[in-house]
């Protein structure tokens, strides 16, 4: 069984890219970067081969979550103003895709970024625990329908829109 070796570093341009340590620099000073913004360009510069759809870039920056398709262009318009318009296309109707060329630069160690350690670091995009299901905060709330619920058949939850 042959062990894979992921890059350490990715760089474009005056950039540099390091996944493991949730690191962008430029010009070598890092760039103060958003967790989710960094996620977004984690996984466009790891699919640069091909468009990103839309649907599948949330999936893959809010797991299990609802969130709007707003959110995520917000994001992409940050990444474009901290890297500058031409890394990043919008193809119409397909998604995003990352358009500078990249370097990748093997980690010194294979042995750091296989196995149990790669798992770990993949799974580490922040040190929140993982929501049991996506009423994130609504634990009270959640708790008081089950109360209401014993003694009835029927409950409707109304709101604004957009707040569920």
């Amino acid at each position: 069984m042959s062990a894979t070796v992921t890059p350490c570093r990715l760089r474009f341009g005056r950039f540099e890219l390091q996944p493991a340590a949730r690191l962008l620099l430029a010009d070598g000073v890092p760039l103060a970067l958003g967790s989710r913004a960094f996620d977004v360009l984690a996984a466009l510069v790891e699919r640069r081969d091909r468009a990103v759809g839309k649907d599948e870039l949330l999936d893959l920056v809010w797991p299990r979550s609802v969130v709007g398709e707003n959110t995520l262009q917000v994001h992409i318009s940050s990444l474009r103003k901290a890297l500058g318009a031409a890394h990043i296309c919008t193809i119409s109707g397909r998604g995003y895709r990352f358009a500078s060329a990249v370097e990748a630069e093997p980690a010194a160690d294979p042995e750091a970024h296989t196995g149990a350690a790669a798992a770990a670091q993949s799974s580490a995009r922040h040190n929140l625990p993982t929501p049991r299901n996506r009423f994130i905060g609504r634990a009270a709330a959640l708790a008081q329908c089950e109360q209401l619920l014993q003694h009835t058949r029927l409950l409707t939850l109304t709101g604004i829109g957009g707040c569920g």
